[in-house]
């Protein structure tokens, strides 16, 4: 289908201003072909397009014109390219802005980044474990029985990304309800759908829980703040300290909000694609009974003599991070968007100011040039590279694009470790798990982030104790 929406393209004469300008593609289908195919699939169409027309082009999506590039050089100016020349926040503000609020895409503050770098999550990562316990005692009661993995997968890292936000401040009901929330703002999220030019009657249910979210976080910081003198240190106190001012009992209805949008936006961007990342890193090990005796092989001696789970625990534990960086390399990168402001030269081709420029960490993944036999689930493959401490190729190789490149690195990418290796730990080590039913695909997106199952991803579980 693909190929026949782009059989027989050719490269357009450019019509634009500049002559250097990226080539026009037209599919069989006019103004809805390409939205179609990217429906369908939009990394192959991507690599489809870019077999016909070459390093660069433009297409439009619902009357949105997007240019989307690839190769070594769009890399690097990716990476290091400064922010009025290709704006990261704006490009997200304006393409999923009437869904997630234009508020929540800012700078993150130098005071909350710190909560979130290697020495807090260190310090921080066996509570992390233990919370992923005690989760799974009250979820998976009984000897044995069968579970909807998808959305244990998601109330676990929910779970563990609010507790490491809030400390324990949010009762159990107040995570269900904020679980049931993230359900509806989540379903369907960074899918073509958003880039439609009409509100949805889906569009405004998901825009109502993105503001009860938002209240609900707020009533959390108020709770919080009646009782300051006893709140730990962490994230949600650096928040209140840093965003409400002195007296933070007095702060304003403006200051209140944007301190929840700030809570907010870390459990979001915490949350989801952790979540698909823990259910596709589960469901590789499970399908390949090898590979999790090696797991437990080597959490048995990692853990010996009852050394708790922590990040220093789990950089010793090379097999499973390796396992779970060929999960999300197969499964994950989607499409990095930024903004120019101005005219912005990328290789040959001059990219008009105001335009919506992408380039697909997914290609990048399977490019055999960079890592042989793409399409194969190989761990083994990040012994033979030069890795970090996570097992995934070092930030500076600019070849794993999973957490984003260059100076737009994610910055929960240790926390977000920390909480997929702990999970995924506690759960091989607490139950003998077995595959009922796997999703039949898993559909790449168009902006940045883990591939969302389709179909139903289920589980027979039995206690090991």
């Amino acid at each position: 289908m693909l190929r026949a929406l782009i059989a027989g393209t050719k490269k357009p004469a450019n019509g634009a201003s500049s002559p250097d300008a990226p080539p026009v593609l037209k599919t069989r289908l006019p103004a809805v072909g390409e939205g179609l195919a990217m429906l369908v699939d939009p990394v192959r169409f991507q690599k489809l397009c870019h077999e016909a027309v070459g390093d660069a082009f433009t297409l439009s999506i619902f009357g949105l014109p997007l240019v989307l590039v690839q190769g070594p050089e769009a890399i690097a100016r990716f990476s290091s390219a400064d922010d009025d020349e290709l704006d990261l926040i704006t490009a997200y503000q304006k393409l999923l802005g009437k869904l997630l609020g234009e508020e929540l895409f800012q700078p993150i503050p130098r005071p909350m980044l710190r909560e979130l770098s290697g020495q807090s999550v260190r310090k921080r990562s066996a509570a992390l474990a233990r919370d992923a316990a005690n989760f799974l005692e009250a979820k998976m009661r009984g000897p044995q029985g069968e579970i909807d993995a998808l959305r244990l997968c998601s109330e676990l890292v929910l779970e563990m990304t609010c507790r490491f936000v809030c400390g324990d401040t949010l009762s159990r009901e107040r995570i269900a309800e904020i679980a049931s929330l993230f359900e509806v703002l989540e379903s369907d999220y960074s899918v073509v759908g958003l880039f439609l030019p009409i509100e949805t009657p889906a569009l405004r249910r998901r825009v109502q829980a993105r503001e009860r979210l938002i209240a609900v976080f707020e009533e959390e910081i108020q709770r919080a703040v009646a009782s300051i003198d006893g709140l730990e240190d962490g994230y949600l106190r650096t928040v209140i300290d840093s965003m409400l001012g002195p007296d933070p009992s007095r702060a304003s209805r403006s200051q209140l909000r944007s301190a929840a949008v700030a809570i907010m936006g870390v459990v979001f961007g915490a949350h989801t694609n952790t979540a698909n990342s823990l259910a596709l890193s589960l469901l590789d090990v499970l399908e390949r009974p090898a590979l999790e005796a090696e797991l437990r092989d080597e959490r048995a001696r990692v853990l010996a003599g009852d050394r708790p789970i922590d990040l220093g625990a789990l950089c010793q534990m090379p097999a499973l991070l390796r396992a779970i960086n060929e999960s999300m390399r197969m499964k994950g990168g989607g499409v990095l968007w930024r903004y120019t402001h101005s005219p912005f030269r990328i290789g040959a081709y001059e990219i008009p100011a105001k335009s919506f420029v992408g380039i697909s960490m997914s290609l990048l993944h399977q490019d055999p040039a960079v890592y042989p036999r793409p399409e194969r689930y190989e761990p083994e493959r990040y012994a033979a590279m030069n890795t970090d401490d996570f097992q995934s190729p070092p930030l500076k190789d600019k070849t794993y694009g999973v957490w984003g490149i260059g100076k737009h690195v994610c910055p929960g990418r240790g926390v977000a470790y920390t909480i997929i290796a702990s999970a995924l730990t506690v759960l091989l080590d607490r139950c003998a798990l077995s595959v009922t039913a796997a999703p039949k695909r898993w559909h790449p997106l168009v902006t940045a982030g883990i591939a969302r199952p389709i179909g139903a991803f289920r589980v027979r579980w039995a206690r090991r104790d």
